[in-house]
């Protein structure tokens, strides 16, 4: 966090968009991370609307992440107000020399939207665009291990959870062989997500087995 602050500070004193707007959007990111989501909001509400000379790469990319907040927070209007700002952006510069080395582009707007997707629950439109960011993404380690946690996590969070557990377990192997550690922290939430899922079905079964559990003794 102190390193951005010191980046914002260093991008106001000489007057530089862009190198202002990366400061601004991940001091909102790391926000996020913390829970933080209003103070996220804050911070890349400013990226967005107080860099106006800021490239597209960096403009884009704050604007997806504050779409991410949007969610978070259950504003899916918004969210999706920004998704498509995001993605308009995406298709205005060349990734491979923009600002964002790569890591902001068309395709990682749609991963985007597919994990967002299922983390709403609409299995079909998170698969659907999942298959768009898969082609839309360069065909490397990386990019395949993203896209792959992504479409298990649907899969989890829809209708095939068995098959989608099942591929989570291959993934953690495969993630930890390569190196991408932090795909391991979507994993590590979708197997809370599991906990908390089994704990509520667990609470929601209990009267119904206590009940037919009396039956079966009133029965005797």
């Amino acid at each position: 966090m102190l390193y951005y602050k010191e980046m914002e500070t260093i991008a106001r004193l000489i007057k530089d968009d862009t190198l202002l707007n990366i400061a601004l959007t991940y001091q909102g990111d790391m926000h996020r991370r913390l829970g933080n989501l209003e103070k996220a909001a804050v911070y890349l509400e400013a990226a967005r609307d107080t860099t106006p000379n800021a490239d597209s790469a960096a403009l884009g990319n704050g604007i997806q992440l504050l779409a991410r907040v949007y969610l978070r927070k259950g504003d899916v209007r918004n969210f999706e107000q920004a998704m498509r700002e995001s993605e308009e952006l995406s298709h205005s510069f060349d990734p491979e020399t923009s600002s964002t080395r790569g890591h902001y582009n068309p395709g990682t707007v749609y991963e985007e939207y597919g994990r967002s997707y299922a983390d709403l629950g609409i299995t079909d439109k998170a698969v659907d665009y999942l298959q768009l960011a898969e082609a839309n993404l360069p065909k490397t380690k990386f990019w395949e291990l993203l896209i792959a946690t992504s479409k298990a996590i649907a899969l989890i969070k829809g209708d095939d959870m068995e098959a989608g557990v099942k591929k989570a377990v291959e993934l953690t192997e495969e993630i930890k062989k390569f190196g991408v550690l932090r795909y391991l922290d979507r994993l590590y939430l979708v197997n809370k997500y599991l906990e908390n899922l089994e704990r509520k079905i667990g609470r929601v079964r209990k009267p119904l087995a206590d009940a037919l559990y009396e039956e079966k003794v009133t029965d005797y």
